[in-house]
Protein backbone atom coordinates (compact mmCIF):
# COMPACT_ATOMS: atom_id res chain seq x y z
CA UNK A 1 0.00 0.00 0.00
CA UNK A 2 1.50 3.35 -0.92
CA UNK A 3 1.83 6.21 1.51
CA UNK A 4 -0.99 8.11 -0.18
CA UNK A 5 -3.23 5.07 -0.06
CA UNK A 6 -2.53 4.65 3.65
CA UNK A 7 -3.31 8.29 4.24
CA UNK A 8 -6.53 7.84 2.28
CA UNK A 9 -7.55 4.79 4.32
CA UNK A 10 -6.83 6.53 7.59
CA UNK A 11 -8.64 9.65 6.40
CA UNK A 12 -11.71 7.68 5.42
CA UNK A 13 -11.79 5.84 8.74
CA UNK A 14 -11.17 8.95 10.82
CA UNK A 15 -13.81 10.86 8.88
CA UNK A 16 -16.18 7.95 9.39
CA UNK A 17 -15.67 8.12 13.15
CA UNK A 18 -18.33 5.91 14.70
CA UNK A 19 -19.31 4.75 11.22
CA UNK A 20 -16.08 2.75 11.12
CA UNK A 21 -17.72 0.67 13.83
CA UNK A 22 -20.35 -0.14 11.21
CA UNK A 23 -17.98 -2.70 9.76
CA UNK A 24 -19.18 -6.27 9.47
CA UNK A 25 -18.58 -7.84 12.88
CA UNK A 26 -18.90 -11.40 11.53
CA UNK A 27 -16.35 -10.70 8.79
CA UNK A 28 -14.05 -9.13 11.39
CA UNK A 29 -14.39 -12.20 13.62
CA UNK A 30 -13.52 -14.48 10.71
CA UNK A 31 -10.51 -12.31 9.79
CA UNK A 32 -9.37 -12.42 13.44
CA UNK A 33 -9.73 -16.22 13.53
CA UNK A 34 -7.67 -16.61 10.35
CA UNK A 35 -4.96 -14.02 10.96
CA UNK A 36 -4.84 -13.01 14.63
CA UNK A 37 -5.84 -15.93 16.86
CA UNK A 38 -2.43 -17.58 16.68
CA UNK A 39 -1.08 -14.89 18.99
CA UNK A 40 -4.01 -12.85 20.37
CA UNK A 41 -6.94 -13.90 22.52
CA UNK A 42 -9.68 -12.78 20.15
CA UNK A 43 -12.65 -13.67 22.37
CA UNK A 44 -14.03 -12.00 25.46
CA UNK A 45 -12.01 -14.12 27.86
CA UNK A 46 -8.92 -16.24 28.14
CA UNK A 47 -5.22 -15.57 27.74
CA UNK A 48 -3.48 -14.80 24.47
CA UNK A 49 -1.54 -17.77 23.03
CA UNK A 50 1.45 -15.40 22.93
CA UNK A 51 1.69 -13.72 26.36
CA UNK A 52 3.19 -10.61 24.73
CA UNK A 53 0.20 -10.13 22.40
CA UNK A 54 -2.59 -8.09 23.99
CA UNK A 55 -6.02 -9.72 24.12
CA UNK A 56 -8.53 -8.10 21.76
CA UNK A 57 -10.86 -7.40 24.69
CA UNK A 58 -8.46 -4.77 26.03
CA UNK A 59 -7.22 -3.14 22.85
CA UNK A 60 -9.70 -0.27 22.62
CA UNK A 61 -9.50 0.25 26.39
CA UNK A 62 -5.84 1.12 25.88
CA UNK A 63 -6.01 2.73 22.42
CA UNK A 64 -8.94 4.53 20.77
CA UNK A 65 -10.56 2.72 17.84
CA UNK A 66 -9.22 5.42 15.50
CA UNK A 67 -5.65 4.64 16.60
CA UNK A 68 -6.25 0.92 16.05
CA UNK A 69 -7.66 1.63 12.58
CA UNK A 70 -4.70 3.86 11.76
CA UNK A 71 -2.20 1.23 12.91
CA UNK A 72 -3.97 -1.41 10.82
CA UNK A 73 -4.02 0.91 7.79
CA UNK A 74 -0.30 1.57 8.12
CA UNK A 75 0.45 -2.11 8.58
CA UNK A 76 1.34 -3.16 12.08
CA UNK A 77 4.88 -4.44 11.94
CA UNK A 78 5.73 -4.55 15.61
CA UNK A 79 7.18 -7.64 17.18
CA UNK A 80 6.33 -9.70 20.19
CA UNK A 81 9.67 -10.76 21.63
CA UNK A 82 11.29 -12.96 18.98
CA UNK A 83 8.11 -13.41 16.93
CA UNK A 84 7.24 -10.53 14.60
CA UNK A 85 3.64 -9.63 13.99
CA UNK A 86 2.32 -10.63 10.60
CA UNK A 87 2.74 -8.09 7.84
CA UNK A 88 -0.66 -7.57 6.23
CA UNK A 89 -2.03 -4.83 4.06
CA UNK A 90 -5.69 -4.58 4.90
CA UNK A 91 -8.43 -3.05 2.76
CA UNK A 92 -10.67 -0.30 4.15
CA UNK A 93 -13.42 -2.90 4.56
CA UNK A 94 -11.16 -5.34 6.40
CA UNK A 95 -10.02 -2.60 8.77
CA UNK A 96 -13.61 -1.49 9.46
CA UNK A 97 -14.65 -5.12 9.99
CA UNK A 98 -11.77 -5.87 12.35
CA UNK A 99 -12.25 -2.65 14.34
CA UNK A 100 -16.00 -3.42 14.60
CA UNK A 101 -15.21 -6.90 15.88
CA UNK A 102 -12.62 -5.63 18.36
CA UNK A 103 -15.18 -3.08 19.59
CA UNK A 104 -17.77 -5.81 20.11
CA UNK A 105 -15.34 -7.96 22.09
CA UNK A 106 -15.06 -5.05 24.55
CA UNK A 107 -18.73 -5.38 25.49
Amino acid sequence: MTGWTRVGVVGVLLAAGPAAADGNVKAGAEFARRHCAGCHAIAGSGPSPNPSAPPFRGITRNWPAEAVAEALAEGIRIGHNAKPMIDLELSIEEIADLVAYIGQVQR
